[in-house]
């Protein structure tokens, strides 16, 4: 089964959430994330997971976002809101920068 992995997902989020203003309930982030990849999803993370009824490289995502909590990237107080903290924009200033 090859499928994305987890950590891969992390600099899409940050990019998506930042240009989104800093805050986006999660479809709209995980919408902007695949327009982000750098490679494309593969047939087994379009696969549908029955237990959740959704894509699994959505629910891979999801997981990336706990870590970021977990990292201080992302903050963690309202559900379905997925919002940078102060070390969240640093770290998308950063990759949002020009690179020489």
């Amino acid at each position: 089964m090859a499928l994305t992995p987890q950590k891969d997902f992390r600099e899409p989020i940050l990019l998506a959430i930042g240009q989104m203003g800093g805050s986006a309930p999660k479809p709209d982030v995980l919408r902007r994330v695949e327009e982000l990849l750098t490679t494309p999803l593969t047939e087994d993370d379009e696969r549908v997971l029955r237990s959740r009824d959704e894509a699994t490289w959505r629910n891979r995502a999801s997981w990336e976002r706990n870590a970021m909590k977990d990292h201080g990237l992302l903050k963690a107080d309202t559900p379905g809101l997925w919002t940078l903290t102060e070390q969240g924009w640093a770290e998308f200033r950063r990759l949002a920068a020009p690179h020489p």
